[in-house]
């Protein structure tokens, strides 16, 4: 009596792998949900908020939207952020909870300028982060287009860094005589710098610029 088995597959040297490489942008979006959905469970009636964790998730959701940002890349859930900023602007007081929100919103102000959001909302969340900044900062004459400087800082150039060739200049501030804090935001792609460039800052006092005195080295930068 003969029994009829059935005949193997060749193998065809096709392999599972069982450690699927994630990409970095993904695993950007997912924290992105995952921090939205906790921070609008902070704004649910009832539910008691934690200013630490506030502060922690938002420093967190505005990594994510930087990092979205510098790839140039919107995540889906884009358009939940305009209804919890308003509420953030609305209810949040403390000072952690608003020195947080100050922060996050220098993120979405950048996303406003690259298209995350419709006009309306765009529009309104500038006003907010207007708004917030006032609070912090003594805003000053701000030039952030690209390539854009004070006249005083080709000057300068020339005079005390002959050898260094001006590149392209991201931002430049002219902040105000006297005390305060004076703040410009703005976002680095990975097309504006090559990787293999460096980024430099240069503070001085342009009022005289005669001697090498008017050069600022500002600590801890």
């Amino acid at each position: 009596m003969s029994t009829n088995t059935p005949s193997q597959l060749p193998d065809s040297g096709a392999q599972t792998n069982p450690n699927p490489v994630v990409s970095p942008s993904l695993v950007n979006f997912y924290r992105i949900t995952k921090v939205l959905d906790r921070l609008a469970n902070h704004f649910l009636p009832g539910n008691p908020t934690d200013s630490f964790d506030f502060f922690n998730l938002c420093l967190s959701l505005s990594r994510g939207i930087d990092y979205a940002l510098a790839n140039g890349e919107i995540p889906q859930k884009a358009n939940e952020l305009p209804i919890l900023m308003k509420q953030m602007y609305q209810r949040k007081t403390d000072e952690l909870s608003l020195a947080a929100v100050m922060v996050l919103m220098i993120s979405v102000k950048n996303a406003c300028t690259n298209g995350w959001f419709q006009k309306e909302d765009a529009e309104e969340l500038l006003t907010i982060a207007e708004e917030i900044g006032k609070i912090y900062c003594t805003l000053g004459n701000a030039i952030a287009e690209p390539n854009s400087c004070h006249p005083a800082v080709l000057t300068i150039m020339e005079r005390f860094y002959p050898y260094m060739k001006l590149g392209r200049v991201i931002v430049s501030i002219e902040a105000k005589p006297g005390y305060g804090a004076s703040a410009v935001d703005f976002h680095i792609t990975k097309n504006n710098v090559q990787p293999d460039k460096k980024i430099y800052l240069l503070v001085a006092q342009i009022d005289n610029i005669e001697t090498s005195a008017c050069l600022i080295s500002p600590q801890h930068v």
